[in-house]
């Protein structure tokens, strides 16, 4: 026999043992857990963080996100994918909850920091403003947090905002309404 064919045959023995040697039991790269570093924050437990009011929970891991975006092709992207306000309808003295969903694929950083502006607007103005030093991190994330609505607030329809920025620009923002009943 040719030492070629030998030398072929010999590897796929080989692997051929090493493949009926591996466990079957192993988990699919979803199902593992998922560490969670975030410097600065508190409350860190698998793949959800809490800051403050602030919570936000891992949707997609940084690794994944780098292959699925291309990231080392394309460089640093930030995408806001979804805004939610919630309930619709309240009460004053009751609290509405804001939630968006980010990605972050970054070539040259893993995390961006910024600032949060939440702002709450009755007619057209700006009734409440609340800012947060922020850091979004890589991967993709849900991030949750509740306003307030004092007791004496007017019955209507308001307009809740979030942006995100850093001193370069605005990365991203939206606008979503709530009514506020008796």
């Amino acid at each position: 026999m040719n030492p070629l064919k030998r030398l072929a045959l010999a590897a796929l023995a080989l692997t051929c043992t090493a493949c009926a040697s591996m466990p079957t039991d192993v988990p699919s790269i979803g199902e593992m857990p998922w560490t969670v570093e975030r410097p600065g924050m508190t409350g860190e437990t698998g793949t959800s963080v809490v800051t403050g009011d602030i919570g936000a929970d891992l949707i997609t891991a940084p690794l994944v996100i780098r292959l699925e975006k291309a990231c080392r092709q394309r460089g640093t992207r930030l995408s806001m994918d979804d805004y939610a306000v919630g309930p619709t309808l309240v009460r004053a003295g009751s609290e509405v909850s804001q939630s968006f969903t980010y990605t972050l694929c970054g070539r040259d950083a893993d995390s961006i920091d910024g600032t949060l502006v939440s702002r709450i607007y009755y007619n057209g103005r700006p009734v409440s403003v609340r800012e947060r030093d922020y850091r979004l991190t890589m991967g993709r994330w849900n991030v949750r947090f509740e306003a307030l609505v004092p007791k004496g607030a007017p019955v209507g329809w308001y307009e809740m905002e979030l942006q995100f920025l850093t001193e370069q620009t605005e990365h991203f923002g939206d606008r979503k309404p709530f009514n506020l009943a008796d």
